[in-house]
C-alpha cells in the first residue's frame, strides 16, 4: 500500500512580541507530513538587531526516533532579560545544538558570547565566553571558559562517565586563573572518585 504523504513549504513565517520584537522567515522552509516522518527545515529566522536562528529536524513515529537541529548566529542577549530576575544582560551569541533521541540518545552543543552580566552590586564583562558539550552513551563530557576584561579566566569541566547519564555531571573540575581545583558533590548525585 502506498504511502500517503504531504510535502510543501512554509513559505510564510511572522511573529511580533513587545520584548522580543518582529522576527520573520528568510526563506521557504521544506515541510514534510506522513504517518511515517514529520520534517521541517531548515527554517532561518531573522530580526533587525536581534540576530537569526535556524532550526530543523525530524520525527520518526513508528520508530520512535528524532532529530532536532538548533544553530544561532549574533543572539541579542539581551531578549533573556525578561527570564533573568535581577540580573540584565547585554552582548551577542553564536552557537549551536543538536539533539538525537533513539536506542542512544545524544546531545551535542557550543556556544561562544561576549557581553556584559550586571546585578544591583555586581557587573562583568565578559571578553570571550566558550561552552563546548558532548553528551552520549559513553557520558558527559562538557567545558566552560570565561574570560573578563580584567584578565580574570575561570575554566570549568564537567563529567560523567555513567552510560545515557541525563541526570547531571559527577565531577566538576574549576581552574580561576592558573590553579585548578576539584569539586566533587557539587551536585545532585555526584560521587567522589
Amino acid at each position: 500500500m502506498h504511502e500517503q504523504s504531504w510535502q510543501g513549504e512554509l513559505t510564510r513565517f511572522i511573529g511580533r512580541d513587545a520584548q522580543l520584537g518582529r522576527w520573520q522567515a528568510h526563506h521557504p522552509a521544506p515541510l514534510t507530513l506522513s504517518a511515517k516522518r514529520l520534517q521541517l527545515g531548515p527554517l532561518k529566522i531573522g530580526s533587525e538587531g536581534h540576530g537569526s536562528v535556524q532550526l530543523q529536524g525530524y520525527f520518526l513515529p513508528p520508530d520512535r526516533r528524532s532529530e532536532a537541529a538548533l544553530e544561532w548566529q549574533r543572539l541579542n542577549l539581551s531578549l533573556l532579560n525578561p527570564w533573568l530576575a535581577g540580573w540584565e544582560i547585554s552582548g551577542n551569541s553564536d552557537g549551536s545544538v543538536l539533539l538525537q533521541l533513539a536506542q542512544e540518545r545524544s546531545l551535542h552543543g557550543q556556544l561562544s558570547l561576549q557581553g556584559q552580566a550586571r546585578n544591583e552590586t555586581l557587573a562583568i564583562n565578559l571578553k570571550q565566553g566558550t561552552w563546548l558539550a558532548d553528551w552520549n552513551g559513553q557520558g558527559l563530557k562538557s567545558s566552560l571558559s570565561i574570560q573578563t576584561d580584567d584578565s580574570g579566566v575561570l575554566s570549568v569541566d564537567l563529567s560523567s562517565e555513567q552510560n545515557h547519564a541525563w541526570a547531571g555531571p559527577s565531577r566538576a573540575n574549576s581552574r580561576p586563573t592558573e590553579k585548578a581545583s576539584t569539586f566533587r558533590n557539587s551536585a545532585p548525585g555526584c560521587q567522589q572518585s
